[in-house]
């Protein structure tokens, strides 16, 4: 049976799917075995499934019956008891998850106006598609502007944006387009802000690359982190949707430059940014209509 096969639906406590079993196969033929995180399941000796769970389940609250399907044949039917009910999962086996990357965009960084080096992000656009295509659109520009008020536009570019919050030991945040030297505004292709999309990605440490969102569920817009450690707030709370390529140790310069509250010694500047081709070049500019009007969602 592959991953793609299960069917499977949840409740706020539990998740239901069934697997088909080859003729006459009785319980005692059944080898079930479930940890929190694991489970496998063999018929007559023959593995039929082996899988890592997306999220820790209670072994001992789940359950499993064979029961009869459509036209005549049985099934195996299995109830995992969730670790944490009304928690949602955004898919039952970790190896569902395609976290292959389909976009490179780069950012070539400055501090105090002297040239730090390049940052190459990896994005994860089977997984997040709508997510990584903000962040890519907003790493090219090629949205243009969007009309906020009477007499001001706003640019979808990161180019000019400053990384206005650095952590020591926890992560460096930019892409406030806005401006504002404390990171209160932000705007996305879509809108002011759009939902969070899924929480597919687990958190693993530094380097990842994540949607900021003042810790207020669905409310990504341009702002982004790269965490420099492994963070508690970043497992659930936060749009997992790329990872650093190459340059970390352009963030380990602009790591010391961060301070206890955040603020950077010395201004940390996106000088450049784009779009890279297979070979790593850059793709040319595309063509901008700065007199676009806000997208709509």
């Amino acid at each position: 049976v592959t991953k793609s096969m299960v069917k499977w639906k949840q409740s706020p406590k539990e998740l239901a799917f069934s697997l088909p079993l080859p003729d006459g196969a009785r319980a005692k033929d059944i080898t079930f075995q479930l940890t929190s995180l694991h489970l496998f399941v063999a018929v007559r000796g023959e593995e039929i499934l082996k899988s890592a769970f997306f999220l820790p389940c209670r072994p001992d609250d789940s359950t499993w019956a064979i029961e009869d399907a459509i036209g005549g044949s049985r099934e195996l039917r299995i109830g995992i008891a969730k670790a944490k009910p009304n928690q949602p999962w955004d898919c039952l086996f970790l190896d569902e998850i395609d976290d292959s990357i389909t976009h490179h965009v780069f950012m070539d960084i400055s501090i105090s106006g002297v040239p730090a080096g390049r940052v190459v992000f990896g994005l994860y656009g089977k997984a997040c598609p709508r997510t990584v295509e903000n962040f890519r659109c907003l790493c090219t520009g090629e949205r243009g502007s969007v009309k906020m008020s009477k007499k001001h536009r706003l640019r979808l570019h990161y180019k000019g944006t400053s990384f206005h919050r650095v952590l020591p030991g926890l992560l460096c945040q930019g892409g406030d387009l806005t401006h504002d030297p404390n990171g209160g505004g932000g705007c996305s292709i879509y809108g002011a802000v759009f939902d969070d999309e899924n929480f597919k990605i687990k958190h693993t440490g530094e380097g990842q690359l994540l949607m900021a969102n003042f810790g207020v569920a669905n409310n990504n817009h341009s702002q982004f982190a790269i965490p420099l450690s492994k963070i508690k707030e970043f497992d659930t709370r936060h749009v997992i949707f790329g990872k650093v390529t190459s340059g970390m140790e352009v963030l380990k310069a602009m790591e010391l430059e961060g301070a206890g509250d955040g603020v950077p010694t010395r201004p940390v500047v996106i000088d450049e940014c784009g779009e890279l081709d297979e070979k790593g070049q850059v793709i040319l500019e595309l063509t901008r209509d700065d007199e676009a009007e806000r997208p709509t969602p």
